[in-house]
């Protein structure tokens, strides 16, 4: 099974290129990793492409994105034109260990042979395990399939809470799966202080709240992006 592993990143090279060497070091070899360069990003593109990481291919989006944008922009114009059978969502500041995506793409082929699911994967803090169960995930090509233009996150949110809608969706059509046989490093600012910057401390403010009042206006409108297909009008934009 072939995975494009889809990273935004913005002004974060050190960070991304742990990710990707961690990756690289894997002990499944079948994938394809696309760092999305995010709001004109440049510098972050010049260097992947420098580096000339095996496997790697970053895409440059000339305008701002942000997360959910990035995951949005490549499956609705790579879902055609490339060969891969699922996709892997994962932040820039995160470390995969030699085994982990082995372990997940067993698990998920286990639960999803038809590449028909959502498969969320653990992640390891410090001081707790699987603090999120869907913010690291694998979307299968069939259950991609599902969306307009395979955009499966809602176009709402800018940075929070968008996977929890979209797992939402998947329970609610029993197609989501966690893989607790393995675990993502995720290096958040929240246990790992030096990790924090300008980055982090713009996604952590105003994105973040603004991003909290959208998910209690769309509960609150019984909205779920994959059932609805409805937006909250663009409130805060």
């Amino acid at each position: 099974m072939k995975i494009a592993i889809v990273i935004p990143t913005y002004d974060r090279y050190k960070k991304l290129s742990r990710c990707i060497n961690s990756i690289l070091q894997n002990t499944y070899q079948d994938f394809v990793i696309y760092p999305m360069c995010d709001n004109n990003d440049i510098d972050t593109y010049k260097k992947v492409n420098e580096a000339n990481f095996p496997q790697t291919y970053p895409v440059f989006c000339n305008k701002q994105l942000y997360a959910p944008g990035c995951w949005n922009s490549f499956s609705a114009n790579f879902y055609i034109c490339f060969n891969w059978d699922a996709m892997l969502w994962l932040c820039d500041d995160t470390e995969l260990r030699v085994d982990t995506l082995e372990k997940a793409v067993d698990c998920f082929i286990k639960n999803y042979p038809d590449t028909d699911g959502m498969m969320g994967i653990a992640q390891w803090y410090p001081k707790e395990t699987s603090y999120c169960k869907s913010g690291q995930s694998i979307l299968g090509r069939k259950f991609l399939a599902r969306f307009p233009k395979q955009q499966s996150c809602c176009p709402d949110y800018l940075f929070a809470h968008q996977d929890a809608e979209l797992m939402e969706f998947a329970l609610s059509i029993n197609k989501f799966a966690f893989c607790d046989s393995t675990d993502i490093i995720h290096y958040h600012p929240s246990f790992y202080p030096d990790e924090m910057d300008s980055t982090h401390a713009l996604s952590r403010g105003d994105i973040v709240r603004n991003d909290k009042i959208t998910r209690k206006i769309r509960q609150e409108k019984g909205l779920v992006w994959g059932k609805t297909w409805q937006l909250v009008n663009n409130f805060r934009r």
